[in-house]
């Protein structure tokens, strides 16, 4: 369908941005039997052609550091300016192409434990969800059916079990690491970590053959996107249509103030604008787009951005403090180097040890992603770091890497960010984007509580290699805001003047308008955001298409 046939007609729904919150939504409103077009700014990639799965580090640009692999798959970043301010430096990324940020993830699939939806009743802190646990459950088990989700059943009330496929394996570092937890306590346990990838033919896609090359795009389909899975299922509905090349560019209000009568987007070819008309808009290009998105779009009765009478809009930005420590077992040091890579770096993780009793010093915790082998050489860090620690020269100096890079273990530290009003996505007043608009800026700070997080993280890694036998190559690794699990920007809750969005994902001041992104957050544990932000957009479509038969929008 052409650019002319889509402005002529009138969609139920149009959905903007295809990735994770994005695809899941359009399959579920098209299988309802809503008329959908989605808006996505990039174009479908081949993955055998177009991803550089198998391309060694040493041969991408600046060996594939500083964002370069990303850069140089899917094109010019300047079009995507963005500008840090406040006293962490927040970086920013999108993958602008079907499917999002999904063709590029590690596939890590948790779901959200009954206490993180009740956090400020139970812990004083962040803001309870105006739904729980009970409220996503069903949706949860839906989204682990649909994606393929391998992993075992635990029996941990931190990452409640679900439907899985059969589980990772610890790799050689991992299992030694596993065995040694006992000797901290309790509370320390490793169970194999979830991921949205196949261990077994499913769902019409292969299983993993364990190159490790997962964030470089999966080149046969094992682990889950939106663009080989979600998508596809909204296409076969005949009711999907998919406009690529598009750049969202406001969302238009009609005469009453009270309805979203359409989207206007640019074509990123030509730069000509186009328009689609539809009963109701369902955003979702991610937290911080999805803003910015919104804070665009101004009108006599949103002067400050669309749905925005709380000012709330940009506010409540959420994303994990994280800290990686590298180091090496003695007792594997000179072993044998075999292809361990697995499915990209963690096999093991270590759920949060603070959940049933906090730390003294921050409210939730933090979990601890383990990886072994050569697998964590792949990205020469931790070589890097073991070579300028260690002494020698020439032959000798290579002998004791070479020995070293069976024995890495690298445990990677993600913990909860406060919410802060230091904390926010705004548009920046000079810088413009590649399209003349008004750039993203970003301002993240971390406060006592995420510093005294990274001072523990520190201690307590150092503490699980000693009792692996292992030593730390980086032990005075600094820690930083991850700039992949941004979440908040529009809030749900039960009050219009604190929060953008209902307990539904729809606007408290639009009711043709839902986000079915992660933007919907209120708080934010530890745990990576995928799995809820696909278990929320399920169930805010699910009410859209209700409302939707209903003549209500």
């Amino acid at each position: 369908m052409n650019f002319s046939e889509i402005e002529s007609r009138e969609f139920d729904v149009c959905v903007i941005g295809s990735g994770g919150g994005g695809g899941i939504a359009a399959k579920e409103l098209c299988e309802q039997g809503a008329q959908v077009c989605v808006l996505e700014i990039g174009e479908w990639k081949n993955p055998g052609k177009d991803f550089l799965t198998h391309v060694p580090s040493f041969e991408l640009p600046f060996r594939g550091l500083h964002g370069e692999y990303t850069r140089q798959l899917y094109g010019d970043p300047k079009i995507f300016s963005y500008s840090s301010v406040g006293s962490e430096p927040a970086s920013y990324f999108i993958v602008p192409a079907v499917g999002g940020k999904t063709l590029l993830w590690a596939g890590h699939s948790w779901r959200f434990a009954p206490r993180d939806f009740r956090s400020h009743t139970l812990r004083g802190v962040g803001e309870d969800w105006p739904i729980r646990y009970d409220d996503l459950a069903a949706y949860y088990d839906r989204a682990e059916e649909f994606m393929g989700v391998c992993g075992a059943h635990d029996g941990l009330e931190v990452i409640p079990d679900g439907h899985f496929l059969p589980p990772l394996k610890f790799r050689c570092g991992e299992l030694q690491v596993a065995r040694a937890l006992s000797k901290l306590g309790p509370e320390f346990r490793m169970i194999a970590t979830r991921k949205a990838i196949n261990t077994i033919p499913y769902n019409d896609r292969p299983p993993c053959h364990y190159c490790g090359g997962c964030s470089k795009g999966c080149d046969v389909d094992a682990k889950y996107t939106s663009a080989n899975s979600a998508i596809p299922a909204a296409l076969k509905t005949a009711r999907c249509a998919l406009v690529t090349g598009a750049m969202a560019r406001e969302i238009l209000l009609d005469s009453s103030g009270k309805r979203a009568s359409g989207v206007v987007f640019i074509e990123v070819k030509s730069r000509r604008e186009r328009k689609i008309n539809c009963r109701a808009v369902a955003l979702a290009c991610g937290p911080v787009e999805s803003a910015r998105l919104l804070l665009l779009s101004t009108s006599k009765t949103f002067p400050h951005g669309f749905a925005n009478g709380s000012g709330e809009v940009g506010r409540n930005l959420q994303s994990t403090v994280d800290l990686t420590t590298f180091g090496y077992l003695k007792s594997m040091t000179g072993s044998r180097i075999v292809n361990d890579a697995g499915t990209d770096s963690f096999h093991g993780t270590i759920p949060n040890p603070y959940y049933e009793k906090p730390h003294p010093n921050f409210p939730n915790g933090y979990l601890i992603n383990v990886g072994s082998g050569a697998q964590v050489a792949f990205g020469g860090g931790p070589l890097t770091d073991f070579g300028r620690v260690t002494t020698g020269f020439g032959a000798e100096f290579k002998k004791k890497l070479h020995a070293t890079v069976p024995a890495l273990v690298m445990l990677g530290c993600q913990g909860q960010i406060l919410e802060s009003p230091s904390n926010y996505v705004d548009l920046d007043p000079e810088l413009r984007d590649g399209f003349g608009m008004p750039a993203i800026r970003l301002s993240f700070s971390l406060g006592e509580s995420e510093q005294a997080m990274i001072r523990d993280m520190r201690t307590v890694t150092q503490a699980i290699l000693e009792a692996a036998g292992g030593v730390a190559i980086n032990p005075d690794a600094r820690g930083g805001v991850d700039d992949s699990h941004y979440v908040g920007t529009c809030k749900m809750g039960t009050d219009p003047s604190r929060s953008v969005l209902n307990r539904h994902c729809q606007s408290h001041e639009v009711k043709n308008l839902y986000v079915l992104d992660g933007s919907s957050f209120p708080y934010y544990p530890e745990k990576n955001p995928t799995e809820t932000v696909i278990a929320v957009a399920m169930r805010g479509a699910a009410h859209l298409a209700n409302e939707l038969r209903k003549g209500n929008l």
